[in-house]
């Protein structure tokens, strides 16, 4: 649609070009100083129209994530690459009951970060990598959305209709967010947009959009920064934390009961792994206490450069390089229990 309405106003645009070359060429003929401006104006004004008009292009077909989703980039980015998406809308093929019958079956539980936000390819998501290092005796089944936390991670995989053999947990430092709600705390951060006509421009044009993000990344940090503060207070209150560690044992309970082996392995806030340690300690700790096996990536990635971690400035996801580490730490994992006699 977007190309239709470039090429119908290139072509709009060359016309009243070509109208006014005709009329400034073989209707004004008069050598006078009115008629010399107003080439020169009619030439500023069509090459700045094409230059907007190439600028609207190129930056219509460049597409980055950021850590929000609010950029004309990243939604054009879920466009091109949030595939495929099955029947129970999760990023993943569909997993027909003939597919896992006589196989192990292994849930990935999580948010953006298991659904592979920021990961062209599916095939180099952690769950993919696992699944390939499982071989064709696996089914790795993709159950993630963005914006999930815990609770919702497990009525999740309490409505999925089939009982799997063992489930990962991708656990993140923001998903406390249910108590955070509960409370009345400020959790969602919002970008700070632009007022009145400026602002309908920057949602309608996707070059406007690029260079007004471009200008107002330092803002985008520190609402990132902002909103990781708020996660540290929120984790750091009492109250809110045995609500949420509640819902470790709700898990780990409903995995008992219905004979399934959880996993769970901790993501820390990419760009600040050394500060997410008390956090994903806390929460390594207290699924450990409920019996549960952790792989706290805390300790792997502390001292890493960030941007080697991440997709890019303006995004905090995990690029396809830890997804792949991740998904061999898993594997390794998974076997280690399976060779200690855990099924």
């Amino acid at each position: 649609m977007r190309w239709a309405i470039l090429a119908s106003s290139f072509l709009l645009l060359s016309a009243i070009a070509a109208l006014a070359c005709w009329l400034l060429g073989k209707k004004w003929k008069a050598q006078t100083a009115l008629r010399t401006v107003a080439i020169n104006c009619a030439v500023l004004v069509f090459t700045l129209l094409y230059m907007a008009m190439a600028l609207e292009a190129y930056f219509y077909s460049f597409v980055q994530t950021d850590g929000f989703g609010f950029t004309l980039a990243a939604k054009r980015w879920h466009e091109r690459y949030w595939h495929p998406v099955n029947s129970l809308n999760y990023r993943d093929v569909e997993h027909a009951p003939e597919d896992l019958r006589g196989k192990k079956t292994v849930i990935v539980l999580g948010d953006s970060i298991a659904a592979g936000w920021g990961v062209k390819d599916v095939h180099d998501r952690f769950s993919n990598v696992l699944a390939r290092q499982l071989g064709a005796e696996a089914v790795v089944v993709n159950l993630a959305q963005s914006g999930w936390d815990t609770p919702q991670e497990l009525s999740a995989l309490k409505a999925y209709p089939y009982t799997p053999d063992t489930v990962i947990l991708q656990y993140f430092v923001n998903d406390i967010k249910h108590a955070a709600l509960a409370s009345g705390a400020d959790w969602v951060p919002a970008p700070d947009p632009p007022e009145g006509a400026l602002r309908t421009l920057v949602e309608h044009s996707y070059f406007l959009n690029y260079a007004y993000w471009r200008v107002r990344r330092t803002g985008i940090k520190q609402m990132s920064a902002s909103f990781w503060e708020r996660r540290k207070s929120v984790y750091a209150n009492e109250e809110l934390w045995t609500e949420h560690a509640q819902v470790f044992s709700d898990l780990a309970q409903y995995a008992a009961d219905s004979g399934i082996t959880l996993f769970v392995v901790i993501f820390p806030y990419l760009l600040k792994v050394e500060d997410s340690a008390s956090i994903t300690g806390r929460v390594a700790d207290a699924f450990e206490a409920l019996g549960v096996p952790v792989l706290d990536l805390t300790p792997r990635f502390s001292g890493r450069d960030p941007k080697d971690l991440v997709c890019n400035a303006l995004d905090g996801h995990p690029n396809e390089r830890v997804h792949r580490e991740v998904g061999e730490l898993l594997h390794e994992m998974l076997t280690g229990q399976e060779g200690q006699g855990n099924p």
